[in-house]
């Protein structure tokens, strides 16, 4: 089972135990309390170069947000290898970026041919950026990994102008594990939060509501991105992953989430 860390392209091989593995929680305890906040030593542990390109159901998930983003400009929380910002970028969007180290930092813009990418967002506060200073804010795959979810979504909202698109694992069984290094609990995969439909309204600061929430990648998305020979474009592939997902019944991989202003001043 493999397990890939912070950024636009999260997998975790399986969300389900077998019965030894639920045994062993069940013995050391049920739902332990987790810190508030990472140390900076655990932001630096991460490294450098992330360890896997986005896959074809990621790149999708990157298709389908950039239709949701408001005009103008764009700031992507936790942008990986870079491969969202540089999507939007073709759109013909001004870009702009966090990474959780200057290491990461580095790779991504050395990827963008660009220096977009800043070192923010650790423990979900967002400390180079003002006020309503962009007008669109995406966090792919990362809010989960933040100990506060409601006070980083919040900063999301400060930041944006007209709108704030997120993905996250939906309804994700999360787990957490007793490490064998500290012999305290950790949440598997690190992500501390599951979501679900209505999460995001507990979520969202005062003067922003949900304006859309969605599941994407559905099962046969999933079996079908994994027998898609690389020659396929990925445009192509997000545009069948696309038109399965409007007529297949049942919940996706993915939870899609946009939240806009309660009063849209721009």
């Amino acid at each position: 089972m493999e397990f890939i860390g912070f950024g636009d392209n999260i997998v975790s091989g399986s969300n389900t135990m077998s019965k030894e593995e639920n045994d062993r929680f069940e013995i050391f305890g049920g739902d332990p309390q987790l810190p508030d906040k990472l140390p900076d030593d655990y932001f630096e542990s991460l490294g450098g170069r992330p360890r896997a390109p986005p896959n074809l159901v990621a790149n999708y998930r990157f298709h389908r947000v950039l239709d949701l983003l408001s005009s103008g400009n764009v700031l992507d929380v936790g942008v990986y290898f870079g491969t969202f910002l540089s999507k939007a970028r073709a759109d013909g969007r001004e870009i702009f970026g966090t990474e959780i180290n200057q290491k990461r930092a580095e790779y991504a813009n050395n990827r963008l041919n660009e220096s977009v990418v800043n070192v923010d967002f650790q423990n979900g506060k967002l400390n180079n950026y003002s006020e309503n200073q962009v007008n669109n804010v995406t966090a792919l795959e990362v809010i989960e990994h933040t100990p506060n979810d409601k006070e980083a979504i919040s900063e999301l909202c400060r930041v944006a102008r007209k709108r704030v698109v997120i993905t996250v694992p939906f309804e994700e069984n999360r787990r957490t594990e007793l490490c064998v290094h500290c012999q305290q609990w950790t949440p598997r995969n690190g992500h501390f939060n599951s979501y679900t439909f209505g999460s995001f309204e507990q979520l969202s600061p005062d003067g922003w509501t949900v304006d859309t929430e969605m599941t994407i990648a559905t099962k046969p998305v999933l079996i079908l991105s994994q027998r898609i020979p690389d020659i396929v474009p990925k445009t192509f592939a997000a545009t069948m992953f696309d038109k399965i997902d409007q007529f297949w019944p049942g919940d996706g991989k993915y939870f899609l989430v946009t939240l806009k202003p309660i009063v849209d001043t721009y």
